[in-house]
């Protein structure tokens, strides 16, 4: 009998997200565990781990574990090298929802150092995807403040796909932290989501500018 995968742990500088989003460190859930171990440090199956590495290098995720079988696609509704991972439901107590303010608990974080240059294209493209009757939230921020939102759905985009193009010109010539969360509403259930040319847009990765 084959042994169990072992989770492997993305590498998250824990210092920047202690700073930039200290209710991860005191978020708790019903089972009283706290939300530091899912949120902050996340553990993910080698296979959404090795689907990272390949199709978004240079982001770093934030996420629930992923369960085997997801992470890269060679297709899906159409689109070729797609990253697939889950969004499940989290149930939180009312005290816990308000201490924790807007900040969604079912979510995924994509995290990426980055420097746009100071002429030329200066935005984030990347394409957004679902499956047929499940629908996710979307948004994008950068260093820290919230500059696109968007739900992908049926009836957002009926051929499965949501192209994004976030203009960060305002940024020129800068490193900025790009954050992109997909996230689930409350009465959520399980769903899937895609995303797809993470790296489509001129950006340079933060280690490659030193």
């Amino acid at each position: 009998m084959p042994e169990p995968e072992t989770p492997l742990s993305s590498p998250i500088d824990q210092s920047v997200l202690a700073s930039w989003h200290p209710e991860f460190l005191t978020a708790t859930f019903p089972d009283k565990l706290p939300g530091r171990p899912d949120l902050t440090v996340t553990a993910i199956q080698r296979d959404a781990r090795n689907g990272l590495d390949e199709l978004c290098p240079g982001w770093m995720l934030v996420a629930p574990p992923q369960p085997g079988g997801l992470g890269k696609r060679d297709e899906h509704r159409g689109q070729k090298d797609v990253l697939s991972l889950r969004l499940q439901p989290r149930r939180v107590t009312p005290e816990e929802e308000l201490a924790l303010a807007d900040t969604p608990i079912n979510s995924i974080r994509l995290i990426r150092d980055a420097f746009v240059p100071a002429s030329g294209e200066q935005a984030l493209r990347f394409k957004a995807g679902h499956d047929a009757g499940q629908t996710w939230n979307l948004t994008v921020d950068v260093n820290g403040q919230q500059i696109y939102s968007a739900i992908v759905s049926d009836e957002t985009s009926p051929s499965g796909w949501s192209a994004i193009h976030t203009s960060l010109k305002r940024w020129g010539g800068q490193q900025v932290r790009i954050m992109v969360t997909c996230s689930l509403d409350p009465d959520a259930k399980q769903t899937s989501l895609f995303l797809s040319e993470m790296n489509s847009s001129t950006l340079a990765r933060q280690d490659e500018t030193n």
